[in-house]
């Protein structure tokens, strides 16, 4: 793959964002977890491929941080996954976002950090010992959702097309939308497993009414 001519121009990168479709719906819906991981593994070898072919910077922090979230969600969310290693890469795109120089800021950052948070809250749901950190990071992500206006187009210096889908008012709903009813499923669930089912019939009632087309929470 790293030697064709599709991977010099990045078209793999292109696909694997397409394939996971993280930040608007359920990561990877249509993937088992060897297929997600062929994805991103030639993903990252088209970046090496362009970086040859152009001398462009191999692996850019932007780069980085789309692979390595996509990368926590298979391994976090698909049958089979290592749990520890989307623990890693949870808190290694959080502290990435978190660093001066990445061109990732606005809307598109709050979103990927708030994923993130809500990526190790499920990590965490399972584990008794950690229960109210999962729901102290679901509340978190909770917090900064509710604060954030999707309407607002978000101005990025980058013109990256990483970013495309934050100048479009529709996805950046939708992101937001998904997030939100996650976020409230999160803390639902925490309620439910310490025993508080009033608190958790009140969230996910909101978590139906912010995404009316999310099943998981309309049964729930």
């Amino acid at each position: 793959l790293a030697l064709t001519s599709i991977a010099q121009f990045g078209v793999p990168y292109l696909q694997a964002l397409s394939a996971w479709s993280g930040m608007y719906l359920t990561p990877w819906p249509f993937c088992t977890i060897g297929q997600a991981r062929t994805i991103l593994r030639n993903a990252r070898d088209s970046i090496t491929a362009a970086g040859k072919a152009w001398g462009r910077p191999t692996n850019s922090k932007i780069e980085q941080i789309f692979l390595h979230t996509a990368e926590a969600d298979l391994e976090g969310g698909l049958v089979g996954g290592f749990v520890i290693e989307a623990e890693r890469l949870y808190k290694r795109v959080l502290d990435l976002l978190a660093e001066d120089d990445v061109s990732v800021e606005g809307y598109a950052a709050t979103m990927l950090k708030t994923h993130c948070l809500l990526g190790l809250g499920k990590l965490y749901l399972y584990d008794a010992e950690r229960l109210s950190e999962a729901e102290a990071f679901a509340r978190n992500a909770l917090d900064i959702l509710s604060s954030v206006d999707p309407t607002q187009r978000n101005c990025i210096d980058s013109q990256s097309i990483c970013f495309y889908p934050w100048n479009n008012s529709a996805l950046n709903k939708m992101s937001h939308s998904s997030h939100m009813c996650m976020s409230r499923q999160l803390v639902a669930e925490a309620c439910i497993r310490s025993s508080r089912y009033d608190d958790a019939k009140l969230f996910l009632s909101d978590a139906v009414k912010d995404l009316p087309g999310n099943f998981d929470a309309a049964f729930a």
